[in-house]
């Protein structure tokens, strides 16, 4: 992939020109972050300006964005708010600025469960918002606001606990192969949320449940012989993401290894830009991006440092 100065500069004008809305996936907020980080890399002196510009236009935009879906809507906007601060993009009190989103966030997840655990409109998605609040550096902490958030936590654990383990049609009873892909890729970014609420100490017994039922699956179905090897298996690149994610965050060195192993010879084609990162992140081979995507112009601009913190977005890492 070429990833030179002037490259990325036209990739992000060209995105820019088609951003769609002030959401974090496919609107202005997503390549805020791109511009930033663009900015940081020293490959343009101009690019912290854009970003700066592009920030301030989403803030005065904001009473236009009505949705609070992670893709496209406000939680989305709030967990990259609190990204840019926790990297130290910009200077700002996040308890503050985002107090409101705090606040109605609390009242849907008090009044109403998430229709789905997916991470655009469902229960994955609040969780990393939340998850992002809660580790938040701010020089004075707002007990009150850190309580309810924790509030907030503990009641979407038991959502996600519910939808995944509690009862027999739950999605980890299921076999894995009679799964639709999209299933395969929220049991991955369950296991990863999972592990990461793990040193919140909230629900542990549960949260640790969750990451022992999903690993346990994923072993077994990566260690069965008649397991098909089907060009369409792509979809468990997903599964390994997590599984090696998973030894990472807990540092469990055998889930890293077996994770590694399948991902180094991975027998199947791919079809979409998480695939692609997943792969290029393991370094099995250099791959193109299929879409000209947000994900694409944010693994460009990382090229120099490796740094791939941003990708929690898609609950990759």
């Amino acid at each position: 992939m070429n990833t030179t100065p002037s490259t990325i500069e036209l990739d992000l004008s060209d995105a820019l020109l088609s951003a769609d809305g002030y959401g974090l996936n496919n609107g202005k907020m997503g390549l805020c972050i791109a511009y930033f980080l663009n900015g940081s890399n020293g490959h343009r002196p101009d690019a912290t300006q854009k970003a700066t510009a592009l920030l301030d236009e989403v803030a005065e935009n904001i009473a236009l964005v009505e949705e609070y879906s992670f893709n496209d809507g406000l939680i989305g906007i709030g967990w990259a708010i609190e990204f840019l601060a926790q990297n130290n993009f910009i200077e700002v009190n996040t308890d503050d600025f985002l107090e409101d989103l705090d606040d109605e966030l609390y009242k849907l997840i008090m009044y109403s469960k998430a229709p789905s655990i997916d991470l655009n409109t469902g229960t994955l998605g609040r969780m990393l918002y939340l998850y992002k609040r809660l580790t938040a550096q701010n020089p004075e902490r707002n007990f009150y606001k850190e309580i309810c958030n924790k509030e907030c936590m503990v009641l979407l654990i038991d959502e996600l606990y519910e939808s995944l383990i509690s009862d027999e049609n739950s999605v980890l009873n299921q076999d894995f192969n009679q799964l639709e892909e999209e299933t395969i890729i929220t049991i991955s970014q369950s296991l990863i949320m999972a592990c990461k609420l793990l040193p919140l100490q909230l629900n542990f017994s549960l949260l640790n449940e969750i990451i022992c039922k999903i690993t346990s699956k994923i072993e077994a179905h990566f260690s069965n012989p008649s397991m098909e090897k089907a060009t369409d298996n792509s979809r468990f690149l997903w599964l390994l993401n997590g599984w090696y994610e998973a030894g990472l965050s807990l540092n469990i060195k055998e889930w890293k290894e077996k994770a590694s192993i399948e991902i180094e010879n991975p027998g199947q084609t791919f079809h979409s830009d998480e695939q692609a990162f997943i792969l290029n992140k393991f370094k099995h081979t250099e791959v193109s991006f299929p879409r000209n995507s947000l994900l694409n112009t944010l693994w460009s601009v990382s090229a120099d440092n490796h740094d791939h913190s941003w990708s929690e977005a898609w609950l990759l890492q």
